[in-house]
C-alpha cells in the first residue's frame, strides 16, 4: 500500500462533543484507485453505531442520517495548485461508508449538482469498494474502517484534492467532523474542506 496521508478531524462547533472524542482519517492513491481509512476514539458506550461488518452489504442513500465515514474528491484545477482553500465549481466524487457495511458513492458536475454526463453516470452505477474492513474494539470505543474505492473517474495526472469527513451519532444527536469547515453550518460538499492533496504515485 502507498504512504497515506493522515489529518486529524475537528468537530464543528455547532455540535459539541467530550473532549476526549478523537477522529483521524488517511487517504492515498493506488492503481488509480483511491483509499481510505477513519479511526473514532471516544468513551466507552459513547458513539451510536451498528454492528461492525466483517463484509460488504448493500448500497444505501441516506447514510449520513446515522454514523457515517466520508470522503469527497476532486482533481486540482490548473492555476490553484498548492492553494490551502482548494477551487470550486468542478466535478468531484462523493464516498460513504456505515460500519454494518452499506455504502454509496455519488458524482457531481458542480457544488451538491449531480452529474449528467454518460461516463460519469455510468462510473456512479458501478462505483463499489473492492476492499473493505471495519472493526470496534476496546472498552473506550475504538472504531477503524478502511475501504478501497477502485477506478475513480478523475485524470490519473492530476492532483487530487480530499476532504475527510464523519459524522458520529451519540445520544440521539449527530456530530459532524472535517478537516475545516468553511461555513457557519456543516457542509461537506463546500471546495474549501478539499484540503488533502494527493499527487499522482
Amino acid at each position: 500500500m502507498p504512504s497515506p496521508s493522515c489529518a486529524s478531524l475537528i468537530c464543528h462547533p455547532a455540535s459539541p462533543v467530550p473532549p476526549s472524542v478523537r477522529v483521524a482519517a488517511c487517504a492515498w492513491r493506488e492503481a488509480g484507485g483511491l483509499g481510505l481509512r477513519h479511526e473514532v476514539r471516544a468513551p466507552a458506550g459513547w458513539l451510536d453505531c451498528p454492528p461492525p461488518a466483517r463484509h460488504l452489504a448493500a448500497r444505501a442513500d441516506g447514510l449520513w442520517r446515522r454514523t457515517c465515514l466520508e470522503a469527497f474528491v476532486a482533481a486540482e484545477q490548473p492555476g490553484n495548485e498548492g492553494a490551502d482553500e482548494g477551487e470550486g465549481g468542478g466535478e468531484y466524487c462523493e464516498f460513504n461508508l456505515s460500519p454494518d457495511g452499506r455504502w454509496t458513492a455519488y458524482a457531481f458536475c458542480a457544488e451538491r449538482v449531480r452529474h449528467t454526463a454518460s461516463a460519469w453516470q455510468a462510473w456512479e452505477a458501478r462505483a463499489r469498494p473492492a476492499r473493505f474492513a471495519c472493526s470496534l474494539q476496546g472498552d473506550a470505543a475504538c472504531l477503524a474502517l478502511e475501504a478501497f474505492w477502485p477506478d475513480l473517474p478523475l485524470p490519473a495526472a492530476a492532483v487530487w484534492r480530499v476532504g475527510l469527513c464523519a459524522v458520529l451519532q451519540a445520544a440521539g444527536a449527530l456530530s459532524y467532523w472535517a478537516l475545516r469547515h468553511p461555513m457557519p453550518r456543516p457542509d461537506f460538499h463546500h471546495f474549501a474542506g478539499r484540503l488533502l492533496r494527493l499527487p499522482p504515485p
